[in-house]
């Protein structure tokens, strides 16, 4: 396996950085005990289109739910917008929520998303338009179930809404200043491979977009895979890819990486 050393002075600089950073080498006496086979890895695709209810909001979106929290909320899908859906505005979701365009258009706002489109959008933001005129599918992550509610006023504080960043190097999309909650656009050099297995004491979440990335010599994420690893799961065993390519991950809390000795 490539060594770390190597797999750093190989990779492109901003991508080197980050494995740099979020890299510790010691673990935390006063952790929770360590889980081993927990983490849930799928294909999305095999999954059922139904109907997203979002509270507010007219019918019409279906979803691929990915990952649901504790108490059954929502906290993660693949979204289908029909052509011509649109929200009564103004409006605000009452949680967190984010979005990434994995296909067609959205527009929120005076923004207009095309693939690779972001966006998050903190409780009580404004949202004036949300709509697709052709139709369009797109990643939705939220902090609990998403629920539309009528907006008096304005508010427009707190949003990022980037309709293109960058897809050639690791870009840090969003993060929380209060929990370390974090989303980032990771891009996958080929032939990469780093040391493992790990943990980490954050909920991850992984989705594939392009190419293929694989945590072990058993399964791999090609697009439209998704990968769940819980709190202090060991995973990673062989983390590594074959042609490159581009995911999405997104952390609940602040994220550090540990390697597991055993």
């Amino acid at each position: 396996m490539t060594t770390r050393r190597k797999l750093l002075g190989s990779l492109p600089l901003a991508a080197a950085v980050t494995l740099a950073a979020r890299s510790t080498g010691a673990a935390d006496a006063t952790a929770p005990p360590l889980k081993f086979d927990v983490s849930v890895c799928l294909d999305s695709g095999t999954l059922l289109w139904v109907p997203l209810r979002l509270s507010g909001a007219p019918a019409g979106l279906m979803h691929r739910p990915l990952r649901r929290l504790d108490d059954g909320s929502l906290r993660s899908a693949v979204v289908r917008m029909p052509g011509a859906w649109t929200i009564p505005g103004p409006s605000h979701f009452q949680t967190q929520v984010q979005l990434l365009v994995l296909q067609g258009e959205l527009r929120l706002g005076d923004a207009v998303l095309p693939r690779f489109g972001y966006a998050a959008l903190p409780p009580g933001f404004t949202l004036t338009r949300l709509e697709s005129a052709a139709g369009t599918e797109f990643l939705l992550v939220c902090d609990a179930d998403p629920v539309l509610a009528a907006t008096a006023g304005t508010s427009t504080d707190g949003a990022t809404i980037l309709p293109n960043p960058p897809i050639d190097r690791t870009t840090r999309l969003w993060k929380d200043e209060h929990t370390g909650a974090n989303t980032s656009l990771i891009v996958v050099p080929p032939k990469w491979e780093v040391e493992g297995p790990e943990y980490h004491p954050c909920q991850e979440e992984i989705f594939c977009i392009t190419g293929d990335i694989a945590p072990d010599d058993i399964r791999v994420l090609k697009p439209g895979w998704f990968l769940w690893n819980p709190p202090y799961g060991v995973h990673g065993w062989h983390l590594h890819s074959t042609a490159g390519g581009i995911v999405l991950e997104w952390h609940d809390r602040t994220y550090s990486r540990t390697v597991y000795r055993g």
